[in-house]
């Protein structure tokens, strides 16, 4: 009897005939209903195509040959980057940035190298505190879409958070300098003493 196969079976960026699901016993595949030519199982499939199985039992190959057909997905890659800024002179930041988008199910990390985002290997073991290396870093997020995945640039730009110090404040609700507000303060130095003095050196708050 003849193999059993679903068809059409569907594969992520590539496959190999090996990788196939095919109901049977030393399987052979080949590239004309007509059995003329045997391929190889380890070869390699980026395009649609339609192979040819038979079975062979007790040294009687199967007559008849059953279609499989393969579909080949490709990866969505979104050519836009996602920007992430950091501090000029701090050497971390978290790739998570505002993303919610990185807190799905089918997240599945972030990467150096697009080769180890579609190998899944080497993948940044702590993505909160990231080590920059160079400036504009390129890194890649990977998420899961059903039999293929999506890859998301993410580009590391540094901007200037320098302390901005007002001189002076008079809340008097005129609309000038009534909020005593130190910009990049909180969020970039975190470990920080305050200390506010009047025009006579008193420590009015600290």
């Amino acid at each position: 009897p003849p193999p059993t196969a679903d068809s059409p079976q569907t594969f992520c960026a590539s496959t190999t005939l090996d990788q196939l699901q095919i109901n049977g016993a030393n399987i052979r595949f080949y590239a004309e209903e007509s059995g003329d030519t045997l391929l190889n199982d380890d070869i390699v499939l980026i395009e649609d195509t339609t192979v040819y199985v038979t079975q062979t039992i007790d040294d009687c190959e199967s007559q008849d040959l059953v279609a499989v057909e393969i579909l080949i997905e490709n990866p969505t890659i979104y050519s836009d980057s996602i920007e992430i800024e950091y501090c000029t002179g701090y050497n971390t930041v978290s790739l998570y940035g505002n993303e919610v988008l990185f807190l799905s199910p089918n997240f599945s990390g972030f990467f150096n190298t697009q080769f180890d985002l579609e190998n899944l290997i080497n993948s940044i073991d702590d993505p909160n505190h990231f080590v920059i290396t160079t400036e504009n870093q390129m890194v890649y997020a990977r998420l899961e879409d059903g039999v293929c995945y999506e890859v998301y640039p993410i580009e590391l730009i540094p901007k200037n958070c320098d302390v901005i110090i007002p001189q002076a404040i008079s809340p008097n609700e005129d609309g000038f300098n009534d909020v005593f507000e130190i910009q990049n303060l909180y969020d970039v130095h975190l470990n920080h003493q305050l200390k506010i003095y009047n025009r006579y050196g008193e420590c009015i708050f600290e």
